[in-house]
Parts: C-alpha cells; sequence; structure tokens
C-alpha cells in the first residue's frame, strides 16, 4: 500500500477569504497553572500526587520528587522530611525496577531506569556491581549487527544490484471481503520488505501492517508474506514492534532468511548520489527502480527529515529497502505524491538504526523465560517530547545554527517544570551536541521516553538539567490546548505569538512576533496587525486544526479580512 501525501504529512496553508461567520466565538481563553512549588500547600499536594503515581509513572515520580526536594518553598527551608522520604522511597523503587529489568534480561528499561538514576539519585547506583557498558554495547550492536557479508549468506560476493532482491519480500495483509454497492471483493494490503536478520527479522512501514495493530480496526486481518523466490506460498508473520510517529515496523516470520541486508549510513549521501529501490509496486514482485538523491531534509514526518528521491515509487512500494551498488540499506521508501512523477520519499536508515533496540521488544530480550513459549504482543515504540516549540538558533551573520532557541513552554510540561522557558538556547541533550531544530528531533528519537536526559543550554551556568522525557502524543497541539489558551497556541500552530488587545474583549489581540517561514508568514501576517480568533475546530480525523480569524493585515492595506486557516495538529518544530 503506498502511503500519499495528505493533509497530515503536508505543511499546508489553506487561506479563504468568507464573507461572514455563522455562529458565536468558540475560542478557549482560559489557561492552566503551573505548579508553584515555592507554595507550601502546593508541596503537600504534590507529594501527595507523586506519591499516588509512584506506581504507575516510577521514573516520572521520581523527577518530580528531585525538583520538590531541590525547590525551596516561601518560608525559605529547601526540604522537609516528608519530601526527602518521599525521593528516597522513589528512588528505591526505580533501583528495583531495574533489577527486574536486568532479571528478564530487559536492557531497554534496564538502560531507561539506570540512566535516570545516575542523574537524580547517583548514590543509588553506586552499589551496582554489573557492568553496565556492558549492556551499552549489546544495544549498539542492534543497530549494527544486521551484516549481510557473513558465512550464512549464499549471494556474500555479488556485485550485482539484482541479486540483493532475494532479501525483500512481498507483505501481505488479507482484510477479508469487502462489499461495494452489493458485490463482494478481495480486500488486501500489499508492500514490500526486507530482512534484517538470518531468523526471520523484516523491516517495513506501519502504515503497510497498521490494521492489524490498529485498536480501531474491528475488522478481520492476517499478516503473510512472500518470499522473493516464491511468490505463490504465503507464509504467516506477525509485528514484533511499530513506531507510528517514523512509520517502521518490525516483523517475525519463521524462515532462514535467504540474504540478510547490511545497514549502512545515510549520512555520506549527497544530492545526485545513485539508489536502487527495491519492491512489489502494485503487487508486482522483484521490481527494481534506480534513480537520485534529489533532497534531503523534507519534513514531511513530525519527528523525522526524510530523504527525497526521484526512483519509481508506486503503490506496493512502501516499506522496500532504498539501497546503494553495494546493497547496503540507506534508507526506507515510504510515500509518493499521486499524480506527480519523481517526487518520492524515504526514512533515512539512520531513524531504523535508533529505534531498533526498542523494536525487538521481549521478543528478543528476555531470553530467560524458558518456560514460557507465549509470544509477546507487539510493541509500540513511544517517541519522546518534552512541550515546548522552537526554531533553529543562529548567531547574527552566521549562517549554521549553533542550538535550538525555545519560543514556547507548555505549563506543566516537562520543560516548563525543568525550569527550562521562552529564549533559552539548548545547545546539547544527553551529552549531545544540537546546532538545530534537525538534529535536536534526532536526538530525540534516539532516546526512549519515560527516562530522565540532561539537557544544556547555551548560558554556561546551566548546564545538564535533568528533563524528563514524556509520551509524544498523537498530536501535541490538543495537549498544548488542554493547559493553555488557543490565543497561546497560535505560537505552535501557526507561528504567530499574539498578546491581548483588549481587557474587555478576550479574544482581540496584537500580533507581536512572526516566526519566519512559518503559516503565518507565509499567509502575509506582521507583527502589529490586529487579529480577532472568531472560531477554532480541530479535527483529528484528519489531522488539522480550522481557524476563523478576523484580522487587519498591514500587507493589506489595514483592509478589514476575514479568513479561515488549516493548519497540521503536529510539526517537527514541536518537541
Amino acid at each position: 500500500m503506498e502511503k500519499l501525501l495528505n493533509a497530515k504529512l503536508l505543511h499546508f496553508i489553506l487561506i479563504t477569504v468568507l464573507l461572514s461567520f455563522i455562529g458565536c466565538s468558540s475560542v478557549k481563553v482560559s489557561d492552566y497553572v503551573s505548579p508553584n512549588y515555592s507554595d507550601s500547600e502546593i508541596r503537600a499536594i504534590e507529594i501527595q500526587n507523586i506519591s499516588e503515581n509512584l506506581k504507575e509513572k516510577p521514573v516520572e515520580s521520581l523527577w518530580k520528587a528531585y525538583l520538590l526536594k531541590n525547590t525551596e518553598n516561601i518560608s525559605g527551608t529547601s526540604q522537609s522530611s516528608d519530601e526527602i522520604q518521599l525521593f528516597n522511597t522513589s528512588a528505591n523503587y526505580c533501583l528495583d525496577l531495574y533489577y527486574q529489568a536486568r532479571e528478564k534480561n530487559d536492557i531497554v528499561n534496564a538502560n531507561r531506569y539506570y540512566s535516570s538514576l545516575s542523574l537524580l539519585a547517583p548514590d543509588s547506583v553506586k552499589e551496582i556491581t554489573i557492568d553496565f557498558s556492558e549492556d551499552q554495547k549489546k544495544l549498539a550492536s542492534l543497530a549494527t549487527s544486521h551484516d549481510a557479508r557473513n558465512e550464512e549468506n549464499d549471494i556474500i560476493q555479488t556485485k550485482k544490484v539484482s541479486d540483493f532482491i532475494a532479501g525483500t519480500v512481498t507483505i501481505w495483509i488479507d482484510l477479508g471481503i469487502k462489499v461495494e454497492k452489493g458485490v463482494g471483493y478481495a480486500n488486501r494490503v500489499i508492500g514490500s520488505g526486507f530482512f534484517i536478520r538470518k531468523d526471520g527479522y523484516i523491516v517495513t512501514n506501519y502504515h503497510v501492517i497498521e490494521e492489524t495493530v490498529n485498536p480501531k480496526y474491528e475488522g478481520y486481518s492476517r499478516l503473510y508474506i512472500k518470499l522473493s523466490s516464491d511468490t505463490e506460498t504465503r507464509i504467516p508473520a506477525r509485528v514484533v514492534g511499530y513506531d507510528k510517529s517514523l512509520d517502521i515496523a518490525l516483523l517475525k516470520t519463521e524462515v532462514d532468511a535467504p540474504y540478510v541486508f547490511t545497514l549502512g549510513s545515510s549520512l555520506n549521501l549527497e544530492v545526485g548520489d545513485t539508489i536502487y529501490a527495491i519492491g512489489s509496486p502494485i503487487g508486482l514482485t522483484s521490481t527494481i527502480t534506480r534513480g537520485i538523491v534529489s533532497s534531503y531534509d523534507r519534513q514531511l514526518l513530525s519527528t523525522a527529515a526524510v530523504m527525497q528521491i526521484d526512483a519509481a515509487v508506486n503503490s506496493g512500494n512502501s516499506g522496500g529497502p532504498l539501497i546503494n551498488k553495494d546493497g547496503e540499506v540507506q534508507g526506507i521508501v515510504f510515500a509518493g505524491i499521486t499524480d506527480y512523477e519523481g517526487l518520492n520519499f524515504a526514512i533515512p536508515v539512520e531513524y531504523l538504526k535508533a529505534i531498533i533496540p526498542r523494536l525487538y521488544n521481549d521478543d528478543f530480550f528476555d531470553t530467560n523465560d524458558t518456560q514460557n513459549n507465549s509470544i509477546s504482543l507487539p510493541k509500540e515504540v513511544t517517541s519522546a517530547w518534552i512541550g515546548a516549540y522552537g526554531i533553529t538558533y543562529k548567531e547574527p551573520g552566521q549562517l549554521e545554527g549553533s542550538g535550538v532557541q525555545v519560543l514556547y513552554t507548555m505549563p506543566g510540561g516537562s520543560c516548563d517544570l525543568a525550569g527550562i522557558k521562552s529564549g533559552d538556547i539548548i545547545t546539547a541533550i544527553n551529552g549531545q551536541k544540537v546546532n538545530s531544530i534537525e538534529e535536536l528531533g534526532f536526538e530525540m528519537v534516539k532516546l526512549s521516553s519515560k527516562m530522565v536526559v540532561p539537557f544544556s543550554l547555551a548560558d554556561s551556568n546551566r548546564k545538564d538539567i535533568p528533563v524528563y522525557l514524556d509520551v509524544r502524543p498523537e498530536y501535541p497541539t490538543l495537549q498544548i490546548r488542554e493547559r493553555d489558551s488557543d490565543y497561546n497556541l497560535m505560537y505552535s500552530l501557526l507561528g504567530m505569538k499574539l498578546e491581548n488587545a483588549s481587557a474587555s474583549k478576550k479574544n482581540q489581540f496584537i500580533v507581536t512576533s512572526i516566526v519566519k517561514g512559518s503559516i503565518a508568514d507565509e499567509s502575509g501576517f506582521s507583527v502589529h496587525d490586529s487579529v480577532t480568533l472568531e472560531k477554532m475546530e480541530a479535527k483529528e480525523d484528519d489531522g488539522y486544526f480550522v481557524i476563523q480569524i478576523y484580522t487587519k493585515k498591514r500587507k493589506s492595506g489595514y483592509l478589514n479580512v476575514s479568513l479561515s486557516i488549516g493548519a497540521p495538529m503536529d510539526s517537527y518544530q514541536i518537541f
């Protein structure tokens, strides 16, 4: 199945001049108030909340107990005995969870607990005698050990691109019968995939196998694969793990792979380099197309910058490998634009390598459970976020970025609670330097959600700030709207900062800042423009907001204009 670029993927702008609006205002003006840890009563409430949530959200509770312990209250006292006890209880609980994860050989969760404890309660991990560096090596090996150049492969000496077809498969999703106008039709989804391990692990796109794991889908669904050497036999397969935001899924089938692909690198690709796409367009198995890398950093996914390619891609190519002449995987084909020739896209392989340990789930890690032969359920890999919106920061006169400037923080979000405010410039995450919003996004993908990592700011006095990585919602702006007013939401939604223009009229504002290249900028808004928010409607099924605005724009000669603006609910600038 080919994933078409639609309103969820394209940062579209729908500007329509309206004669009038019907109905009354439906703009949310109330604000969420973040907890004030300096207030003694608030601290008491927070102690109770943290205690109640400890078992459900252990690492987040530990982090909040840490913040509470290290924030002075109104009386000037830094901490009470209750706060110290709460912190110690939280740390001990997370330490127990670490040992439980180690006992199950669950390296991913062990890493999550250990890293968070090392940052917040370093004394608690001093007693751990196991060399944790060995776990880190195991995690790293999962992204590098998928090497086709081993003695188990039959065609390791090949130099012909066509021979790499042996490592690809056709994904076949049987959805039963579809009835239209009283006539029944076979309903199926066809996609592509490729082997990354000899024991039958296959990579494809999430949207190819979505019906098999989506709880909203209630129909019949069966997953099969077909080998390139046998296009008639359907081999049962199952989903091991998937990441919706990156559109990547890991499958398992009980056959030995005839060929295993090497996961190469997309970092050494340049515009104009030759690439090959292998897949099953409209079910035509073992199809190879050739093209070039047309561009980088196309922001079509909320958590990843993708490659644009001109190799022919059609329905059924989704999930197939994008390779170089040596057969090294450099990307995963995932989308094309219907009716536009040569506008196709692939997910860089670096993102796959970043999430592989989490995709494997217990299916790979829980090796000690020899008594239980049951198969674990598919694991949804969640992306991390801290409730902020920002842009690449560039020093005056410089073309290259030197960090990420925070423009907005969601009240009560991780960024807000950690003390990172609007105007701060993030320069590093978990020890990794970030120079741009794209680099920040990639570093966030590499990290598991529900853990605490250090952030560093340009201010030399603010290094290694512990920040909790929360689970990124499918549509972050919906969660922001729950916490904040609609006019504040306009900054992260349209790139337009508003301030109240009238004490009596809550929906009248003045534009105080415009982000270059944003929807507001491309719609012709300027600083000092008058804006009245008339109505705002969330269309969750389509993934965008419709915002009705009455405005006097400087660029329109201050004429009264009514606009209906469409804006996606997610963006790579929200992190």
